[in-house]
């Protein structure tokens, strides 16, 4: 079904930037309903300024937190659960279309403990067996973002930490095949740092293969980085994936903190968001934490992209969240991601903002468009190995860096 969006940026004057949910809403005027809910706007068919006012304000007096739910469902199916099963207080239902409602509900304080990754739990509840149930917004009040301590780094101590170039950098991701030697793999390292590589990065789903295990590849990349640092002068960071088990992820990450690494990163879509917290709170700002994305899709059926990608990896500590770009056959489309650039840059408390990691686009002359779209202050990921092994790796990464200059001269504006 085509759905047609007249889309209009609202600011919301009246809060101040430092509270939170405060960012530019979209305003549907009039759509036709595709099938696909996360192609709509953020704040839903419904809701305009003033609605998005008093639900802030809402959680605000009542120190809970507000969710909003689209449901394709009948209305007195949809009434019954969350007057009768829901653990929230039903504010509102509103109809847009046959047997298609947008509801608000006010969970108390009482609720929640200070774990953020438990809120999921509540926030969604039994009901998300549906599928035609969305978690479109959540309005997040002070008290409760208050005592989070959200990214260590952020955007502003990866530039810091880091020397963050000025222009968008360039993380190449390792992805070997079976039986590739570490020796390769260093090699291949060295070869694409050299070249411009800013981050040398573990594919999320390269985890502790016999051919590759964890503790070999760790310490290999950690070399390969010092000695490219070494050649060029510029600071190269390997950043290994530890994702895994929760008494096997934190071995990792003592492993880590025990080299002296200065990042890691983590897949919360498989491991648990919880998992993000904890190496935030074990590498306690003397590193930064990478949130990827395999498994997000199932996440992004249900829940809302800035929620999904951007708001709940930010609140349990991820000081970079790694995106799909646009053009891969694996890819958010535009209105999605222009969603999460449009999120990242604005408050979320007094958190600090995380960067912002995407797959390079299928052509390097996308690269300018992304740089428009989501700003100068990104990291293209490219792959490293797969199909093609480490073949080129060099010239791969002098290209590549070459694009993302001239994308970053000419693709900002103004």
């Amino acid at each position: 079904m085509v759905s047609v969006l007249i889309k209009y940026y609202v600011l919301d004057f009246v809060r101040s930037k430092k509270e939170p949910g405060s960012f530019f809403h979209w305003i549907s005027l009039w759509e036709i309903w595709p099938k696909n809910p996360a192609k709509v706007g953020a704040a839903g068919f419904k809701l305009g300024i003033m609605d998005v006012m008093d639900l802030q304000k809402t959680a605000e007096d009542s120190r809970g937190i507000v969710a909003v739910y689209w449901w394709k469902k009948e209305s007195s199916a949809v009434r019954k659960f969350f007057e009768t099963s829901s653990l929230g207080e039903l504010l509102d239902i509103q109809e847009f279309r046959h047997e298609e409602y947008e509801v608000s509900v006010l969970y108390p304080a009482t609720l929640f403990s200070e774990d953020v990754s438990s809120w999921l739990s509540i926030l969604s509840g039994g009901a998300f067996i549906d599928p035609d149930l969305y978690l479109a917004q959540v309005y997040w009040p002070k008290k409760f973002l208050n005592p989070i301590k959200g990214p260590r780094w952020g955007l502003a101590g990866l530039k810091k930490n880091l020397y963050w170039p000025s222009s968008a950098c360039l993380v190449g991701m390792l992805t070997p095949f079976h039986g590739v030697s570490l020796s390769e793999m260093k090699k291949a390292l060295i070869e694409f740092g050299k070249e411009g590589a800013d981050i040398l990065l573990d594919d999320e789903r390269l985890m502790d293969p016999p051919a590759c295990p964890f503790e070999a590849r760790l310490e290999m990349g950690l070399k390969a980085a010092i000695e490219v640092e070494k050649h060029t002068g510029r600071k190269v960071v390997y950043v290994p994936n530890v994702t895994d088990r929760p008494d096997r992820l934190v071995k990792k990450l003592e492993r880590v903190i025990s080299l002296k690494g200065k990042g890691v990163a983590v897949n919360p879509y498989t491991s648990g968001m919880g998992s993000l917290s904890v190496a935030s709170e074990m590498l306690k700002g003397k590193g930064f934490v990478v949130a990827q994305k395999n498994f997000a899709g199932p996440w992004l059926r249900q829940i809302a992209p800035e929620l999904a990608l951007v708001e709940i990896p930010w609140l349990c500590g991820a000081d970079v969240i790694l995106c799909p770009g646009m053009g891969e056959f694996a890819s958010l489309d535009k209105r999605s991601l222009e969603r999460v650039a449009l999120r990242l840059k604005q408050p979320l408390g007094d958190l600090l903002a995380p960067g912002l990691w995407v797959t390079i686009p299928s052509g390097i002359h996308e690269m300018e468009s992304m740089v428009d779209l989501l700003g100068k202050d990104i990291g293209f990921v490219c792959l490293m190995g797969g199909a093609d092994g480490f073949r080129g790796s060099g010239q791969k990464a002098k290209q590549l860096k070459e694009a993302i200059v001239r994308a970053a001269i000419s693709g900002v504006r103004g």
